[in-house]
């Protein structure tokens, strides 16, 4: 015997954080207006009011169940694409892990808060969605590029160019101007209306990299990484979401930015095992990085003085490209 909802609205299926296979389903208010996808609703749970996102309607009430109504709407839209929802399905099935609690892993903490000050701090981050103004920029370019670094950006710059899906070792030496290398893969990106996603192995090299990606690319950089304060995170995520920023510079929890039409991933010190989560969600930054690019058919530049075994063995296999820079800036010597 099904318990029919406690009103008429159609129901909703609702990702939870909790350990079940699927989301939990709910009747919506017949009064309102019927949430889409990816919106954020707020739902009874046990004893507890909490927010969560609907993820898809459904006409299949569940059996020997009570159905529950949405006490509330959180959102005007949706919040959530459906190609990051589809995106973090991919990822839950891939990891074997709950899509509920996938999710409140994926999102930066404070979007799914269920008080005042969490509305606020989201709403803060909104502003206008105007895309900044790139044009003027590109300070601290050097005058002349190393014939290694020329020839790693014209087999790297014309795959960006050109578009397609493509992973690509860059088997560079330390001290190569493997940076600089990214740095013009973004600009080539950035020229065909496309944006990028640049992932470092540690909170460290993230400040390192900060001033460099800003002097060329101004405000349209956006940074995440778990140790900045909530108010931050939820700025940055909104500048991803809304179109103001075009680069996602961040560590692995950066995979997870709402980035959309993306022309190039990359990928620095990709051998690193900071790229790996070990508790919660286990997985590994470097993973979801190809999986990003995958979806938006774009290269992904994987680079690193130690390639990872398994990186290695597909470039050299021939299944990856392979591109190698064994000498440094200027000649230096090898430390």
């Amino acid at each position: 015997m099904v318990s029919p909802p406690s009103g008429d609205g159609p129901l909703l299926e609702v990702a939870l954080p909790l350990r079940l296979s699927g989301p939990l389903t709910y009747a919506a208010n017949p009064n309102d207006t019927v949430p889409g996808p990816g919106t954020r609703v707020v739902v009874p749970l046990g004893c507890r009011e909490v927010v969560r996102v609907v993820w898809r309607h459904t006409e299949q009430p569940p059996p020997e169940a009570e159905v529950k109504e949405i006490l509330g709407v959180m959102d005007a839209e949706p919040l959530l694409a459906p190609w990051f929802m589809e995106f973090l399905e991919r990822v839950a099935l891939y990891y074997l892990y709950p899509l509920g609690l996938t999710v409140k892993e994926a999102l930066p903490p404070g979007l799914l808060a269920a008080t005042a000050q969490g509305v606020r701090l989201l709403e803060r981050g909104k502003g206008a969605t105007k895309p900044p103004d790139l044009k003027g920029l590109g300070g601290g370019r050097p005058e002349r590029l190393t014939p290694a670094q020329e020839d790693a950006l014209k087999i790297l710059g014309e795959a960006v160019a050109l578009g397609g899906f493509k992973p690509f070792v860059l088997h560079g030496v330390t001290g190569s101007g493997k940076t600089e290398v990214y740095l013009r893969l973004v600009e080539t990106a950035l020229s065909r209306g496309k944006r990028a996603m640049v992932l470092v192995p540690e909170i460290a090299l993230t400040a390192q990299a900060v001033g460099l990606f800003r002097s060329r690319f101004g405000d349209g950089v956006a940074v995440l990484h778990s140790r900045m304060a909530r108010g931050q995170r939820l700025d940055q995520w909104w500048r991803v979401r809304s179109g103001r920023a075009q680069v996602v510079l961040g560590t692995r929890s950066g995979v997870f930015a709402p980035l959309e039409d993306v022309g190039v991933v990359v990928v620095d010190e990709e051998h690193d095992l900071s790229y790996k989560q070990d508790e919660k969600l286990c997985y590994h930054g470097r993973d979801l990085a190809i999986m990003v690019a995958e979806r938006w058919d774009c290269p992904v530049v994987l680079g690193s003085a130690t390639p990872s075994i398994s990186s290695y063995y597909r470039a050299v296999s021939g299944r990856w490209g392979l591109v190698t820079m064994d000498r440094r800036v200027e000649g230096r010597a090898m430390p």
